[in-house]
């Protein structure tokens, strides 16, 4: 019996076979690339899933901030007791769930930020060449503007909270003006002491939810704004700040939940040093 399976040459030479040949193997190339791109396609989407839930939600990248819950609720801002809160009258709002950060952003997280996207740190006293002092690296960081702020909250899928946010944060649970009651008490937190300190450092100084150095430490930007009249009668622009702070000339009265403090519009690049921030992330 013939067992030689050779094809004969003229077979394979032959013009139809040949054209028959290329087909294929154009068509096997074709769906060899249609693989390759839909294997690609289906890890850059895991990749982008796996970045929105480190970013967004209960689990945060490394070195963004701790977070706690504000349930929805209806708040109440606000209030007619104190005038020089410059916050009346008392209003009801409804308010959609969202985190809210448990400290103050320290300057070890800011520059974890810096390094990653070389942003440009800090100017004043506490950042001296462009670096926190030694020491210092859980103290809330200042000297930034609300520019600054937004910045480091969109980086990790969060933003700065608005002035209401803030305060129904602040206020939930005991719906009382400082975190350990309405007692005027300068002492319950690091207020007016000439010194910022390490978050979360004031023991009295933490909320009904958790949430700490809300009348101490530093001011903090939120991404509010408001006009007024100046004394000549034109419309003035400022940012709304919230919260106490360490600096001597900052009174009990700053402490108070319901007290808001202003940045006028051309100064929101220059920071101070007695103003930082916290971010908020939106209920998923």
């Amino acid at each position: 019996m013939d067992t030689d399976q050779t094809i004969p040459a003229e077979i394979i030479r032959s013009p139809h076979n040949v054209k028959i040949i290329a087909i294929a193997a154009a068509i096997i190339l074709v769906i060899a690339l249609l693989l390759v791109l839909l294997m690609k396609g289906g890890d850059d989407q895991a990749k982008s899933s796996l970045s929105t839930r480190n970013e967004v939600g209960q689990t945060y990248v490394a070195n963004s901030p701790e977070m706690i819950g504000v349930e929805s609720g209806t708040a109440v801002i606000g209030t007619d007791q104190f005038p020089e809160d410059r916050n009346s009258p008392v209003r009801k709002l409804e308010m959609d769930s969202f985190h809210i950060s448990k400290y103050e952003v320290t300057n070890r997280q800011y520059m974890e930020f810096i390094r990653k996207t070389g942003h440009q740190p800090p100017s004043g006293e506490f950042w001296p060449a462009g670096h926190f002092r030694s020491g210092e690296e859980d103290f809330p960081v200042v000297g930034i503007s609300r520019d600054d702020a937004s910045d480091y909250c969109r980086y990790y899928g969060m933003r700065l909270p608005t002035e209401e946010e803030w305060e129904f944060a602040a206020r939930t649970g005991e719906g009382s003006y400082f975190p350990w009651g309405d007692a005027v008490d300068s002492s319950g937190g690091n207020i007016a002491s000439g010194y910022p300190v390490k978050v979360g450092e004031s023991k009295r100084d933490v909320n009904a939810i958790g949430v700490h150095d809300l009348a101490g430490n530093v001011r903090e930007w939120t991404s509010s704004e408001a006009d007024m009249k100046s004394q000549q009668g034109y419309t003035v622009r400022f940012y709304v700040i919230r919260g106490g702070s360490w600096e001597k000339l900052s009174g009990i009265e700053n402490a108070r939940f319901t007290n808001r403090g202003f940045v006028r519009e051309g100064d929101v690049r220059a920071g101070s040093n007695a103003l930082g921030f916290r971010c908020v992330v939106d209920e998923r």
